[in-house]
């Protein structure tokens, strides 16, 4: 059901939309889109310390 938010959200609809179609309250469909939304920042913060997904050169040599 998170997911089915988050992709009715990335579509257009409104929260109040949104909890009619996923029968939930507003309350409910704010909560877990705020946190996705939290969590997000905070991947792409993480990503902007440099930190590198890529093997280092002397691991493959």
């Amino acid at each position: 059901m998170r997911a089915r938010m988050i992709e009715l959200s990335w579509s257009g609809l409104r929260v109040p939309a949104i909890a009619v179609e996923l029968d939930c309250s507003q309350k409910t469909v704010r909560c877990w889109l705020h946190r996705f939304n939290l969590s997000d920042a905070i991947r792409l913060s993480i990503a902007g310390l440099g930190w590198s997904n890529r093997v280092p050169d002397r691991v493959i040599a």
